[in-house]
């Protein structure tokens, strides 16, 4: 009898906490990353897996993602929308922009780099409503020469290039005389 009512008070106990995690699970938010290419950028995000139930509001921009294709639109959407960090490099995969996205609606800080890695711009948003009426712009460092990067990364470039170039051509050489 002891051991009845000790199983019995076990497995009510274990009833109550499975419906405690049910309800946790339930409750997150399931999102899944997806890298892209759209427009010459590489695009890094996530999306909700389950498509959004919610009411759209009709004056904020909604960011969805659908075939292959990262779109946005005034108070609506079509597809998954991008929930959590969002970042745009250009071919070289240098980083462009970097920010946060909550349920399609852009949140929190948005950082702008140019191709030479330097901070051009921020933005504030809430709930997809930018905090600013004008982005904040950084400064260009006053000891730094505009340029300075991109010139000795071309130099670079341009020795790797023609390195790759003496090696198509010895090799085309030696495929001739075989």
């Amino acid at each position: 009898m002891k051991y009845l009512l000790t199983f019995l008070i076990i497995q009510v106990l274990s009833l109550n906490t499975f419906e405690i995690n049910a309800q946790l699970i339930s409750n997150q938010k399931t999102t899944r990353e997806i890298i892209i290419t759209q427009n010459k950028k590489i695009l890094k995000f996530s999306i909700l897996v389950n498509k959004y139930k919610g009411k759209h509001q009709e004056n904020l921009y909604y960011y969805w993602y659908n075939d292959k294709l990262v779109k946005s639109n005034l108070g609506g959407s079509s597809g998954f929308l991008l929930h959590g960090k969002y970042e745009v490099f250009d071919q070289n995969k240098n980083l462009l922009s970097q920010g946060f996205f909550d349920e399609g609606l852009k949140n929190g800080t948005w950082k702008f780099w140019d191709s030479d890695g330097e901070l051009i711009k921020l933005e504030d948003w809430k709930h997809g409503l930018q905090q600013v009426k004008e982005a904040e712009k950084i400064k260009e460092k006053p000891n730094r020469k505009k340029g300075q990067f991109k010139e000795k990364f071309n130099a670079k470039w341009n020795k790797i290039r023609s390195s790759l170039k003496k090696k198509e051509k010895e090799e085309e050489d030696k495929e001739t005389k075989d």
